[in-house]
């Protein structure tokens, strides 16, 4: 049984005199045809589901790696956010220490990544957000497991949700082998969260196992065909696609990009294969080009994802004229 209600907030403000003027508002009226009441829906977040313990798998832990050169490449970072629906209602971030159960939070400075308050954001003062930065935390506390912790009021309920353990180590290639990372900048509102990142410059990353690359060059020509069957080229456009493919995800990895990665105005991959054809995939810009089929099984609830992406910049091209 779900005894689950969502919450409805009542301003029983009275505007039965708001449009008379003063002289004429009667303050001991017993009689009144209409009073006006103002109710704001809030939803409440959904519970979370319990499998049973038959069901269930390891966590997955994230390898999260920095250094001390502030290379964007070598210093992993990830983004948490939230968007109050009431003024009055708070949120708090936490980083955790899964060694020793120390904390910090986004108070503290911005040693630790960057900080947006409620009020900071200019046209949206009911968003908040933390990006922390992994180098900066390996710089400041040291390797270990951490995750990050969200605990924040709806209608004066409290909720509390964490991310998955990042292990944080030093940058090393031996170490970011056999990965991939996935970052995004977000704009615009997503619907389903009702969250506005407009004008946030929120920025997020993840860095799981997998493989980027396999470009495959598309290519269109125009030509202009004489009388004589003489053929002249007139341009050249080259469109390339490339590949990603993960290592088996569990499902509270794969909807981080379904739900959050694949929505991102700008798309950068970083490929660390060392054994990749090409060592160009840096910071490297992509657009979203479609889902080339997650691959599910029967006896395993991991997946694996499969997207295909294109140039971020058509500039490939060649005119004569």
């Amino acid at each position: 049984m779900n005894n689950r209600t969502d919450f409805i907030e009542l301003d029983l403000t009275d505007y039965t005199n708001k449009c008379l003027p003063p002289e004429k508002i009667e303050t001991n009226c017993t009689q009144r045809e209409r009073t006006i009441s103002e109710a704001l829906y809030v939803k409440l977040p959904d519970e979370a589901i319990n499998p049973d313990v038959n069901f269930k798998e390891c966590c997955y832990n994230i390898l999260a790696l920095g250094d001390s050169t502030g290379r964007k490449e070598r210093n992993d970072f990830f983004g948490v956010y939230h968007q109050r629906k009431i003024s009055s209602d708070s949120c708090q971030f936490i980083l955790e220490n899964q060694n020793n159960s120390n904390t910090v939070n986004p108070n503290d400075g911005n040693q630790y990544g960057v900080y947006k308050s409620f009020g900071d954001i200019p046209g949206n003062s009911n968003f908040t957000y933390w990006i922390v930065n992994w180098g900066k935390v390996l710089t400041e506390l040291g390797k270990g497991a951490y995750k990050i912790i969200k605990t924040y009021t709806v209608a004066g309920i409290e909720y509390t949700t964490s991310t998955p353990i990042f292990n944080v180590r030093e940058f090393d290639y031996l170490f970011a082998d056999k990965t991939i990372r996935y970052d995004i900048k977000m704009n615009g509102l997503l619907e389903n969260e009702n969250v506005d990142f407009t004008d946030t410059n929120f920025e997020s990353s993840i860095r799981v196992g997998g493989f980027f690359g396999r470009r495959e060059p598309k290519m269109e020509q125009d030509n202009i065909v004489y009388k004589n069957k003489k053929v002249n080229q007139i341009s050249v456009k080259q469109q390339n696609t490339y590949q990603l493919q993960t290592e088996l995800l569990p499902e509270c990895i794969t909807s981080i990009i379904f739900d959050l990665f694949i929505f991102a105005d700008e798309m950068f991959v970083n490929d660390y294969n060392l054994v990749n054809h090409s060592y160009k995939y840096i910071n490297f810009g992509v657009v979203l080009e479609k889902n080339n089929g997650t691959k599910y099984y029967t006896q395993n609830r991991k997946a694996r994802i499969n997207l295909l992406f294109n140039d971020r910049f058509t500039n490939r091209n060649k005119y004569n004229f």
